[in-house]
Protein backbone atom coordinates (compact mmCIF):
# COMPACT_ATOMS: atom_id res chain seq x y z
CA UNK A 1 0.00 0.00 0.00
CA UNK A 2 1.15 3.54 -0.72
CA UNK A 3 0.03 6.89 0.63
CA UNK A 4 0.91 10.07 -1.19
CA UNK A 5 3.51 8.15 -3.21
CA UNK A 6 5.23 6.78 -0.10
CA UNK A 7 5.19 3.17 1.14
CA UNK A 8 3.05 2.55 4.21
CA UNK A 9 4.66 0.30 6.84
CA UNK A 10 2.60 -2.58 8.19
CA UNK A 11 0.48 -1.82 11.23
CA UNK A 12 1.41 -3.23 14.59
CA UNK A 13 -0.78 -3.18 17.65
CA UNK A 14 0.19 -3.04 21.31
CA UNK A 15 -1.78 -2.92 24.54
CA UNK A 16 -3.38 0.44 25.37
CA UNK A 17 -1.22 2.82 27.36
CA UNK A 18 -2.40 4.36 30.64
CA UNK A 19 -4.80 7.26 30.02
CA UNK A 20 -4.91 6.54 26.28
CA UNK A 21 -8.02 7.85 24.51
CA UNK A 22 -9.71 4.78 23.07
CA UNK A 23 -12.65 6.40 21.27
CA UNK A 24 -13.70 9.81 20.04
CA UNK A 25 -17.10 11.18 19.18
CA UNK A 26 -16.14 13.98 16.81
CA UNK A 27 -19.02 15.09 14.62
CA UNK A 28 -18.44 17.38 11.63
CA UNK A 29 -22.22 17.87 11.41
CA UNK A 30 -22.40 19.16 15.00
CA UNK A 31 -19.35 21.37 14.44
CA UNK A 32 -21.04 22.83 11.36
CA UNK A 33 -24.30 23.46 13.19
CA UNK A 34 -22.87 24.79 16.46
CA UNK A 35 -19.65 26.47 15.37
CA UNK A 36 -20.30 27.30 11.70
CA UNK A 37 -17.24 25.18 10.89
CA UNK A 38 -16.67 23.39 7.59
CA UNK A 39 -13.71 21.18 6.65
CA UNK A 40 -11.40 22.65 4.02
CA UNK A 41 -9.64 19.39 3.12
CA UNK A 42 -11.14 15.99 2.28
CA UNK A 43 -10.26 13.31 4.87
CA UNK A 44 -8.22 11.10 2.52
CA UNK A 45 -6.18 14.07 1.28
CA UNK A 46 -5.62 15.34 4.82
CA UNK A 47 -4.43 11.92 5.97
CA UNK A 48 -2.08 11.64 2.98
CA UNK A 49 -0.67 15.11 3.66
CA UNK A 50 -0.16 14.32 7.35
CA UNK A 51 1.56 11.02 6.55
CA UNK A 52 3.83 12.69 4.00
CA UNK A 53 4.77 15.43 6.46
CA UNK A 54 5.77 12.93 9.15
CA UNK A 55 7.55 10.66 6.65
CA UNK A 56 9.81 13.46 5.35
CA UNK A 57 13.33 13.46 6.77
CA UNK A 58 13.79 16.36 9.14
CA UNK A 59 16.92 18.44 9.43
CA UNK A 60 18.50 18.38 12.86
CA UNK A 61 18.28 21.75 14.50
CA UNK A 62 21.55 23.15 15.73
CA UNK A 63 21.82 24.09 19.37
Amino acid sequence: MHAHGLPVPPLSYAPARPAEVRTTRASPAKAAARLDWRPEVELADGLARTYAAFARPRALSGG
